[in-house]
Parts: C-alpha cells; structure tokens; sequence
C-alpha cells in the first residue's frame, strides 16, 4: 500500500536526523477551541454509542495564511503549530492539498518525541491526508519544500482536528484483557505469517481492529475486514451515508506493537488511510 506513512516515538537526540535544519522560531502555537467533552460524553451515553469515545471531532478553517515560512540553505519550510488545551492526542485531517515536487510534510509532538513523516504526494487521498494521532496537547507540522520546486504551488487547508479524550476502554496501548497475548512472546510464534495484517482503526472518534484479508481469487488487493460496529455508531444495525462518509478518513496502525516480549510501548509502526466501503453485513 502506497499510502503507509511512518509513525516513530525517539530521543530528542535523533530529532535532527529526520529533520536536519532548524525549526525553532518563535511564533506562538494557535489555540483549538476547547469542546464540551462532558456535554460529548453525556450524549454518548444517553444514545448508548457501541464504542467507548476516544477523541471529537472539532470543525477548523486554518489555512496557509496560518503558518510561518522559514528557509535554508536547501528548502522553504512552512511551520504551523496548534495546541489545544487539556488534549491528550491530535490528529490533523487536511484537505486542498498542493505538494510541489518532492515537497515532504512532518508532524512533530511539542517535545519533539513523536514524529509523523515523511508525507509525500503519493500518501495522498484525492488531495487529503490525515494524521495519526500525536501525543500531548500541542503539534507542529512542517511541510519542507525544495528551492528547486515552486513554493507558490504549495496549498493545504486544516478542516478537522480530533481532540484526544482520556477515557477507560479507549483501546490504545495497555488496554489489553489478561486473555490478550503479545505476538513477540512465544505464545504468538504461531501467528507470525498473519501478525503484519493486523491493524488498529481510529476513526476520529473511536478505535476498533481489523486486519488485511485475502479474496477468493488471491489477487492481493488490500482488502480489510473489522467488526460491523466499528461503523455502525449508533447501533441501529445499518450503515448510514454520515457513517460512510467518515471510512476514507479512518487512520489504519498497522505494526503497532511491543517490539519486545515483555510489554513495553511501540517505537515504530506505519499508518494508512484513504479506506472505501466495499461490503458489510
């Protein structure tokens, strides 16, 4: 899949190797306006949601005009940072994208510990991307153009931002029941020619799981499979056109596990998005 994009969690140290120019000036980061998680929440409840609420989606209008532009020697760079009070993640959902040639986009954590990228042209769908979910309640995005490219072409607008919630059940690392093994234990030997199929859903508001199946014919198109509720958000047992509309926006982690048996957090794994409705049941 061409759309997979890398996700990594490293030392400040390394943060020069993925983007090797200074990023530092100063311009205070735009503030999301905070939503009404308890009044979110109370509503959930009363309409009794299948999946406990993870994040909200919050509508924005940032644009271009809302960065800064930097250069060096070899690159323009346009710097956008948002923070969002309280948010435990933020996830980014861009549309009117324009990427001049070899134009790369990056999305860093304020502490420089999770980085996002590169994005390139190809990850795109139909001109939009969105972001997997980056930790703490600030983010910048860098998106670094070459001087042999023309910086004029270059357009994006911010149309959505998920605002991460802290909520039991959010099925994100550490949730696991004691029945769930780790794949890099020996109990998960047996799993190793499946294990890389296997990916976490995050659907803006929620998260599920899914994996890569094979069809009949075993042509290798990348279909996935998941659980009907996964979509079906109010439980009525059909899909609505609101609920379809949200599949191409859904993020797919896939790799996103310990790296080592004992259970410590994932360092490294890939996103996809860009998902359409083929059949469901």
């Amino acid at each position: 899949m061409e759309g997979q994009v890398l996700t990594r969690i490293i030392s400040p140290s390394d943060f020069k190797k993925i983007i090797p120019f200074s990023t530092d000036e100063k311009k205070r980061a735009l503030e999301l306006t905070k939503p009404d998680v308890e009044k979110i929440l109370k509503n959930d409840a009363q309409f009794k949601k299948n999946i406990p609420r993870s994040g909200i989606l919050v509508p924005t209008s940032f644009s271009l005009n809302d960065g800064i532009w930097l250069k060096n020697a070899k690159s323009y760079v346009w710097k956008f940072s948002l923070h969002a009070e309280r948010a435990k993640f933020l996830s980014f959902y861009f549309s009117g994208i324009q990427f001049p040639e070899g134009t790369e986009l990056f999305i860093h954590s304020k502490d420089k510990r999770m980085v996002v990228g590169p994005v390139v042209k190809s990850n795109l769908y139909d001109g939009s991307y969105v972001s997997d979910m980056i930790n703490g309640d600030e983010a910048t995005v860098l998106v670094v153009i070459p001087k042999t490219s023309k910086k004029g072409d270059f357009k994006i607008e911010l149309i959505n931002i998920s605002y991460g919630i802290q909520k039991n059940g959010s099925r994100f690392f550490g949730d696991s029941q004691p029945c769930n093994n780790n794949i890099n234990c020996s109990v998960g030997s047996a799993w190793g020619d499946v294990r890389n199929g296997v990916a976490q859903i995050y659907t803006g508001e929620s998260s599920c799981t899914g994996s890569l199946v094979q069809d009949e014919c075993e042509s290798g198109r990348s279909f996935f499979l998941t659980a009907f509720h996964c979509l079906d958000k109010n439980g009525d047992g059909v899909f609505s056109k609101s609920e379809l509309a949200t599949l191409p926006n859904w993020v797919l982690r896939f790799f996103y596990e310990s790296p080592t048996c004992p259970n410590i957090e994932p360092t490294e794994w890939v996103t996809y998005f860009g998902t359409q409705f083929r059949a469901g049941w």
